[in-house]
């Protein structure tokens, strides 16, 4: 068994926060998105809509496809402590228009706890931020 962070990306905008599993090294992809899915999409099901309305595919830190590799050869092919993968989610073509589906931001009445706007967080607030807090001597 390896340590797998795996985060959840649809549309190209980051759904939930990575989170960690247990995946075998020998897993590939067709177990890896099963094992995700069953995370994410309790009960076939999320707060962006059910299993159905979307295509889903496995990515890489770099948001590549991981075609067929095992949880091994990432590991090895990314020289990586902490292996990143990502659950990537677009909705199915022809789908009838779920409007949860088709805006990431939308929850589609539901708040998602633990739904950070990533895009919105820039690094050069964090320097700005230590200067304005008190000195402790």
């Amino acid at each position: 068994m390896r340590k797998v962070k795996v985060g959840w990306s649809h549309a190209g905008k980051q759904i939930r926060t990575p989170r960690k599993l247990n995946l075998p090294k020998s897993c590939k992809k067709g177990e890896i998105l099963e094992e995700v899915n069953l995370f994410f999409f309790l009960e076939g099901k999320s707060p962006m809509g059910p299993m159905e309305g979307f295509d889903f595919s496995v990515a890489e830190f770099l948001q590549r496809d991981i075609d067929d590799k095992s949880i091994n050869d990432l590991y090895a092919e990314s020289k990586m402590t902490t292996l990143r993968l990502y659950l990537m989610t677009s909705k199915k073509q022809g789908d009838g228009g779920d409007s949860a589906v088709d805006d990431p931001n939308s929850s589609g009445g539901e708040e998602l706890p633990d739904h950070p706007q990533l895009t919105d967080v820039h690094v050069e607030e964090v320097p700005e931020m230590q200067q304005s807090a008190p000195k402790i001597h």
